[in-house]
């Protein structure tokens, strides 16, 4: 944008006088092009967040040939004490309209001032997430808290992902890339609506990625999705039949796309040492550690999908296009900035991991005892007697005690993640644990880390 300005004397601006005869030339002032607004789309229809308040997402405009879809992360619930916001577990962004929910507050590659942004010029969609079911939900499902309380939870992260899709497609009707991903939970959802949007879109290239939920390698994830409605209005794709329900893993939506699309180029980030993903492995009954999970996982992923690429890098840290350090990460010289802007544009990337140049260490916790357990607290602290929970995995049996959930708060944000003592309807079991036993470790390592409120 070129503004001109004419240049005036201070006396004549301020005393009103009449300007000289003789016009000085315009001052030609080069200024930025600034970056479309966010606009908020309330789809309305069967769209719901989890109490039954409204959903929204929100929209970017810019190139009509590049479409961004970003599903965000937010937490997940699975019972009654988990779910009902007024108890103040904070397992999962609830609404809509929260911080947490607005990209317009993000770094990464929502920070359209950023020169090094590679999804500069793209058109963003921002699917916002508040329904607790990963963006996969399509039931309303009956829980009862642990002090009798009955309340319904809308898991309709189906239709809210689906409001958006129809948006776009009713506003860009032939792009040439599109590209799918998320953070989080919106990971996890990722390779599935990916398979969705190519079926729309059969002359676009459509893009996959997901950061943060490499991880899971738990047999209740299976049980998660059914008490969501995963697998209620389902696409009518045959490929679904080679998958059993009762065992589905997270790394099924990577096959079950990959079947129906082989040409779809997949991707997952992870950090190897994710304190996010281990916190939520322990919530699931596994106490072994992340990195090893995730090896096996991606391992397995390589072997089966020729187009599937990945990078792991060190730390503890959860996802990566939501933050400024998309734009400081490197593992083995490759920055992962230049990593993510080559899958969006269309190249094959490498895959990239940590264990290459050793810049993994230090090494990813083992299996440890109470006491040994004290002297690996992050800060080297001394904690109570007893089991604790130390660098991200248990450190003895869990103790046995009332469920609960710990209270994780960040400025601005509530953040949180949630600790379920019960046998859920889904048959899946967590941990039980004794609430103050752990609480300063996170509030500690919350605000150390500034966790993000996200599975």
């Amino acid at each position: 944008m070129r503004l001109v300005f004419a240049a005036v004397a201070g006396f004549t601006l301020f005393s009103g006088c009449k300007a000289a005869e003789e016009k000085p030339a315009p001052v030609i002032v080069e200024a930025a092009e600034a970056a479309p607004a966010w606009t908020t789309i309330a789809p309305g229809g069967d769209t719901l967040c989890a109490t039954g308040t409204p959903y929204s997402f929100h929209v970017r405009g810019g190139d009509a040939s590049r479409v961004m879809v970003f599903l965000n992360g937010g937490g997940a619930c699975w019972s009654g004490d988990l779910c009902d916001p007024s108890l103040g577990a904070n397992a999962y962004t609830p609404f809509a309209e929260m911080d947490s929910n607005n990209p317009a507050k993000m770094g990464g590659v929502f920070d359209a001032a950023n020169p090094e942004n590679p999804f500069t010029g793209w058109t963003q969609v921002f699917v916002s997430y508040c329904t607790g079911d990963s963006h996969l939900g399509a039931t309303d499902a009956a829980y009862t808290t642990s002090a009798g309380k009955e309340l319904t939870i809308h898991h309709r992260g189906k239709a809210n992902v689906q409001s958006a899709l129809d948006w776009v497609y009713a506003n860009y009707p032939a792009p040439s890339r599109v590209f799918v991903g998320g953070g989080s939970a919106g990971a996890i959802a990722s390779p599935f609506y990916a398979g969705v949007v190519a079926d729309h879109y059969p002359q676009a290239e459509i893009v996959q990625y997901g950061g943060g939920a490499g991880g899971y390698r738990a047999g209740a994830v299976s049980g998660l999705l059914e008490t969501w409605g995963t697998f209620i209005n389902m696409p009518d794709w045959q490929e679904l039949a080679r998958f059993d329900r009762t065992t589905f893993t997270i790394e099924d939506f990577f096959r079950l796309t990959a079947a129906r699309h082989p040409d779809m180029r997949m991707h997952q980030f992870n950090n190897v040492d994710d304190e996010v993903q281990q916190m939520f492995l322990a919530l699931m009954d596994v106490s072994d550690p992340v990195r090893g999970l995730m090896q096996a996982n991606l391992d397995d992923l390589t072997a089966e999908i020729p187009n599937f690429r990945s990078y792991s890098a060190a730390g503890k840290d959860h996802t990566l296009l939501r933050y400024d350090r998309l734009y400081t990460t490197e593992v083995a010289g490759v920055r992962a900035v230049d990593w993510v802007r080559g899958l969006a544009e269309g190249e094959v990337v490498p895959v990239v991991s940590c264990e290459v140049d050793a810049s993994c260490t230090p090494k990813a916790p083992s299996k440890t005892s109470a006491a040994d357990a004290q002297q690996l607290n992050p800060e080297g602290r001394k904690d109570r007697a007893g089991p604790v929970f130390a660098m991200g995995t248990f450190a003895g049996e869990p103790p046995k005690g009332a469920a609960g959930a710990l209270k994780l708060r960040d400025p601005g944000i509530e953040r949180g993640h949630p600790f379920p003592g019960e046998r859920t309807c889904a048959g899946t079991v967590g941990a039980r644990i004794q609430g103050q036993q752990l609480a300063d470790f996170f509030q500690r390592e919350t605000r150390r880390l500034r966790l993000p409120d996200e599975l």
